[in-house]
């Protein structure tokens, strides 16, 4: 089983796992986009020139009872269309994680199950006030 299958939902990702490391009940996973170009998202047009990266850290679904921290590096790339004011974008990443977001849409999805059970059982099981 590949690592990257413990952390998403499906084997064709998009992300490529770099390194990992794990310490006493913590597993940290380096990984990165394998997108080789990004839709600018003014024009659409296919942006490859690249700017510099930057790394985002979020928290995945527990693995074998070890906390789970993704390290991805991002990437930000040049607008083709020099008509636009904004002259830098940041990658997209997909239905994996959300923008600003510090959690994987797989944990949040999950937590929000949990919430949502608890509430429902909390709720028969008290009176309502």
């Amino acid at each position: 089983m590949w690592p990257q299958n413990l952390i998403f939902d499906c084997k064709e990702s998009g992300f490529d796992l770099l390194d990992y490391k794990v310490d006493a009940g913590n597993i940290t996973l380096f990984m990165r986009s394998m997108k080789v170009e990004q839709l600018c998202p003014l024009c659409n047009i296919p942006a490859t020139k690249l700017h510099s990266y930057y790394y985002r850290s979020f928290r995945g679904l527990p693995v074998f009872e070890n906390k789970v921290l993704i390290k991805l590096r991002c990437r930000k790339l040049y607008f083709e269309n020099q008509s636009f004011s904004r002259k830098i974008f940041i990658e997209s990443l997909d239905n994996t994680f959300s923008k600003y977001s510090r959690a994987t849409n797989r944990l949040n999805r999950k937590l929000l199950k949990i919430a949502i059970l608890v509430g429902a059982i909390w709720g028969q099981s008290y009176p309502k006030l």
